[in-house]
């Protein structure tokens, strides 16, 4: 057996695992629904605020070809290299209305050249 059928094997088992904890969840809820506690409500009155998004559709074709995303074939293998990998650059959507470009992994947003042909950018390093 290969090493990714038992990747994908112990991926399958690990979300499994998830869904069962998920379900066996404890109620919170003190049977009182006439009153809510605005803190804790998100905008439009529906559920709470925070948590935290795991996203799983990564996960969704089975198996993945390949880690590296220059080399992966197919569309979910590509998300994960992106997801494991940091760019040059990144925008930044604190302020939905104008988003900022920023640095990432380059040490400052490039220069550019006067014809916009060549960006040079410096490196982060350790």
């Amino acid at each position: 057996m290969g090493s990714s059928t038992k990747l994908g094997k112990l991926l399958a088992l690990l979300f499994a695992l998830a869904l069962v904890a998920a379900a066996c969840g404890g109620d919170d809820d003190d049977g009182d629904n006439a009153s809510t506690d605005e803190s804790t409500t998100t905008e439009g009155g529906g559920g709470q605020a925070g948590g935290t998004l795991t996203d799983l559709q990564n996960f969704s074709s089975g198996d993945q070809d390949h880690i590296d995303p220059a080399l992966a074939g197919v569309l979910q293998g590509a998300q994960i290299g992106a997801l494991l990998y940091d760019g040059l650059t990144e925008f930044d959507f604190t302020d939905k209305e104008n988003p900022e470009l920023k640095p990432q992994v380059a040490a400052e947003l490039p220069e550019i050249n006067d014809e916009a042909t060549v960006f040079t950018f410096k490196i982060l390093t350790t």
